[in-house]
C-alpha cells in the first residue's frame, strides 16, 4: 500500500508553513490543515502520543501529533543509539522551544484493497519525519515541498476484528469511551470504517482542555475524564435551559403529548372494528379519517397502523446521503436527555431507540410525533418500529 507523507512541523529556523512541510501536491490542504491543528493542540501540556484519522477528498490519513522528543523517548528501546544521538538534533528550535509535529501517511484511495488497512509501527513515523524534517532544517525560510507521487511503501493487513469501540453521542459529536486499553484496535476500526465501507468519519484521541473539544472538526474523540465529566456538566446545564425555556413558552413541555394521547385515544376507539391498513398517503384528502386538519393529514392512521402492526411504512420519497445528520437531529430535537439512549447501525440507515423501564412513556410518545408531516425530515423515515417485547423502538431512513 503506497502513501504519500503529510508533515506539520517547525524547523530549527521557521515556524510552520501553513500548507504544511511536505504534503500531497493535489491534497486539498486548507481542509487537511483543520484537521492538523485540532491535533497538535496544546500537545506541550500533553505528555504522550496523540493519534488521529480522517478523510480529506481521496485520501485517508492516519497520523500522530506531539512533542517530538516524547516520541523519541518511547523508541529508545526500538531504535539503535546511533539513530538516538541523530535524532536529538532534531528536538528543539534556534530560541530551545520543543519542535511539535504532525505526521501523518495519506493513503490515496485508489491504493486501498477491499478488507485491507495499513499496518504502521510506531518508529516508521519518525524514520520519515526525520528523513524529509532534514531537507530544510537549517532553512532560514520553509517551504512546503509537494509530492506528485506516493513515496512510502506501507505494510498492510487484513482487517478482521470483531472491536467495536464503546461510544456516546454528545450533542452533535461522539466520545470514544475506551481507546486506551484498546489503542490499535481502535485505530484499526475507524481506517477500516473509511476505508473499506467509504464512511465519513473521523477520530482523535486524547483531548484535555474544553475549548478543544469546542473547536474540534473530528467526528469521534477520546477525551480526558475530567472532560468528559465537565462535558456532560455543561449538557446537562443546556438541556434543562431549553426545558425550561419550552415550559415557559407552552406552560408544560407535556402539553402536545397530552393532545397527542387524546386525540389518538379517540382515533382508536372510532377503529375498533377497522380493518388495519399498513401503508396509507399522507396527502390523499384535505382530511384525515380521523378529521383532523391538513397539517396534520394522515399522522394518526400511520400511528394506529404502528400501534397495531408494529411498523409502518412511508411512501417512497428521494433517499439522502444525510443518514446521521438526521438521525441525530431526530434524536437530539425529539429525546433531548435521552438521546444516549440511541444507537446507530454499522449501515447508517437505521437508529436504534432503547425505551427502558421508566422512560418508555416519554419515548413513545416523542416517536409518534417523528412521524407528523410538519416535520421537515419525516421525509426521510422510510418505516418505525415498535418493538415491545426487545423494548426498542427502530427508525429506517431511506
Amino acid at each position: 500500500m503506497k502513501a504519500y507523507l503529510l508533515i506539520y512541523s517547525r524547523t530549527k529556523n521557521d515556524d510552520f508553513v501553513p500548507d504544511f512541510l511536505t504534503r500531497p501536491a493535489d491534497i486539498d490542504w486548507q481542509t487537511a490543515l483543520k484537521y492538523t491543528t485540532s491535533a497538535i493542540a496544546n500537545l506541550d501540556t500533553f505528555n504522550g502520543i496523540r493519534y488521529s484519522i480522517f478523510n480529506v477528498g481521496d485520501y485517508c490519513i492516519g497520523g500522530i501529533s506531539c512533542i517530538t522528543k516524547t516520541l523519541v523517548n518511547q523508541l529508545t528501546g526500538e531504535l539503535n543509539s546511533e539513530v538516538i544521538d541523530k535524532a536529538n538534533n532534531y528536538l528543539k528550535d534556534c530560541k530551545g522551544r520543543n519542535i511539535v509535529a504532525f505526521i501523518g501517511f495519506a493513503v490515496p484511495k485508489s491504493e486501498i484493497t477491499d478488507g485491507k488497512i495499513p499496518d504502521i509501527k510506531l518508529s516508521e513515523y519518525w524514520t520519515v519525519y526525520q528523513e524529509y524534517l532534514s531537507h530544510q532544517w537549517e532553512n532560514q525560510h520553509t517551504e512546503s515541498e509537494k509530492l506528485s507521487s506516493p513515496i512510502v511503501e506501507l505494510n498492510e493487513k487484513t482487517y478482521s476484528s470483531f472491536h467495536k469501540p464503546y461510544i456516546e453521542m454528545i450533542k452533535d459529536k461522539y466520545i470514544v469511551k475506551d481507546f486506551h486499553g484498546a489503542e490499535q484496535a481502535t485505530l484499526d476500526y475507524f481506517l477500516d470504517r473509511i476505508m473499506n465501507h467509504n464512511e465519513n468519519v473521523s477520530f482523535i484521541s486524547d483531548i484535555v482542555y474544553k475549548s478543544d473539544w469546542d473547536k474540534i472538526c473530528f467526528s469521534h474523540a477520546y477525551v480526558s475524564y475530567t472532560l468528559y465529566k465537565s462535558i456532560i456538566s455543561s449538557t446537562e446545564r443546556e438541556v434543562r435551559t431549553v426545558m425550561n425555556r419550552t415550559t415557559v413558552q407552552t406552560g408544560s413541555t407535556g402539553t402536545q403529548a397530552s393532545r397527542y394521547d387524546s386525540m389518538f385515544a379517540d382515533y382508536k376507539s372510532s377503529k375498533s372494528t377497522a380493518p388495519v391498513q399498513k401503508e396509507k398517503p399522507l396527502d390523499s384528502d384535505n382530511k384525515s379519517e380521523s378529521g383532523g386538519s391538513k397539517k396534520n393529514m394522515g399522522l394518526f392512521d400511520r400511528i394506529f397502523s404502528a400501534d397495531n402492526d408494529n411498523s409502518y411504512n412511508l411512501p417512497e420519497t428521494k433517499r439522502t446521503d444525510k443518514s446521521s445528520l438526521y438521525y441525530e437531529q431526530l434524536i437530539c430535537d425529539n429525546l433531548q436527555r435521552y438521546r444516549h439512549y440511541a444507537d446507530w447501525s454499522y449501515d447508517g440507515k437505521s437508529c436504534v431507540i432503547s425505551h427502558q423501564k421508566g422512560i418508555y412513556k416519554y419515548i413513545y410518545k416523542n416517536a409518534l410525533r417523528m412521524l407528523s408531516t410538519e416535520r421537515e425530515y419525516s421525509r426521510y423515515i422510510s418505516k418505525v418500529i415498535f418493538e415491545m417485547d426487545k423494548q426498542e423502538i427502530k427508525i429506517v431512513l431511506k
